[in-house]
């Protein structure tokens, strides 16, 4: 496997056009999925937190003064993703927004980056529920899920390396992004992934 960025963002929202990034979590791993690098921070905000987000993540805008601007953020990441790094995030559509749009406000350039979803493998393996406490519970991972990014970051990889031990996730996973048939696809359309309805296939 080529270099990888696995990593999971807290949000001030659901829409990435409108909505900012409030925490990144990400682990940066060479071709043999070993860690070279964590990345862990708080990014300042425009407005004040909703209550309801407060509610969820347990972070306060307190704790977002220490953090870094955004643009600092859109700096690292530029630095960090080159072409050939591959993105993993469990839920990929949701972070890969707000990750693009990140670059965007800056004017820097996504990569075009390969991706893979987590949350995709799972479903196809497993019936509902898909939340990641559930994939947590099911292989019994040492991680948690607790809504920080880091957190779950963590928690993600060692589903990966889960779920590649019991069936090699590559390369058939490789850009494949699922969708509720019922909600249709949101959040960027990439025109190298291929977007398909969720069915689940009961292969375990």
């Amino acid at each position: 496997m080529k270099k990888a960025l696995l990593f999971d963002v807290e949000t001030t929202g659901l829409n990435h056009k409108l909505d900012q990034i409030i925490e990144f979590g990400g682990i940066l791993l060479d071709e043999n999925m070993n860690v070279i690098e964590e990345i862990s921070t708080f990014v300042k905000c425009d407005d004040p937190l909703p209550a309801k987000i407060i509610e969820i993540t347990n972070i306060t805008d307190d704790m977002l003064l220490d953090g870094i601007n955004e643009e600092e953020l859109a700096n690292k990441l530029n630095q960090l993703v080159d072409e050939e790094t591959v993105l993993i995030a469990y839920n990929v559509q949701f972070d890969i927004g707000f990750f693009i749009s990140l670059l965007e406000r800056f004017n820097l350039k996504f990569k075009n980056n390969m991706v893979i979803d987590c949350m995709v493998v799972y479903k196809d393996r497993h019936p509902y529920p898909h939340r990641l406490l559930n994939d947590i519970e099911k292989y019994k991972l040492d991680g948690v899920n607790s809504h920080r990014a880091l957190d779950d970051a963590l928690a993600t990889l060692e589903l990966y390396k889960k779920m590649d031990a019991e069936d090699a996730i590559r390369p058939f996973y490789e850009n494949r992004i699922s969708y509720h048939s019922k909600y249709g696809l949101n959040g960027y359309k990439l025109p190298y992934v291929t977007y398909f309805p969720y069915v689940y296939k009961n292969h375990y």
